[in-house]
């Protein structure tokens, strides 16, 4: 599908917000949104800025792309998205999905999602995308409680 200036497109994707370190600040994401008055807003650009992980495309000049297979949606996305400062197109490797989630473990991230290459988009769970959770666990003592 040739890509074209100026096109229409509709992702999906996912806003995260980094702490100083580079991790990903969930709580700092939901002050973010909490925002409501425009000039706190236009501050938090530049004290707090936000990234927009795109994970798939759904629309392309019009045209659906939901019952393309990934592949195809995954190899659009390269051809109309540069990353840059303020988004990017996530990680997606191919076969390597056990390494993958090995380094998951190891960084203390929340997990992976695996999808078939020849899947359709789908906005519920499907047993064509498992999502994979990094569980940790902690024991706890408990002192005391009211």
């Amino acid at each position: 599908m040739p890509v074209e200036p100026g096109c229409s497109v509709i992702l999906d994707g996912e806003v995260a917000r980094m702490d100083d370190s580079g991790w990903i600040d969930f709580e700092a994401i939901m002050e973010r949104f909490k925002l409501t008055k425009t000039a706190k807003i236009r501050e938090a650009t530049v004290t707090k800025p936000v990234h927009y992980y795109v994970f798939d495309v759904l629309h392309y000049n019009g045209i659906d792309m939901r019952n393309r297979p990934l592949t195809e949606r995954k190899a659009l996305l390269l051809q109309i998205l540069t990353a840059n400062a303020f988004y990017s197109p996530v990680l997606s490797v191919d076969g390597t999905g056990i390494a993958l989630f090995d380094t998951i473990k190891e960084c203390h991230l929340e997990g992976i999602v695996a999808k078939r290459k020849d899947s359709v988009y789908v906005s519920r769970r499907s047993d064509k995308w498992l999502k994979i959770i990094n569980y940790e666990y902690a024991n706890v003592h408990i002192a005391g409680y009211r």
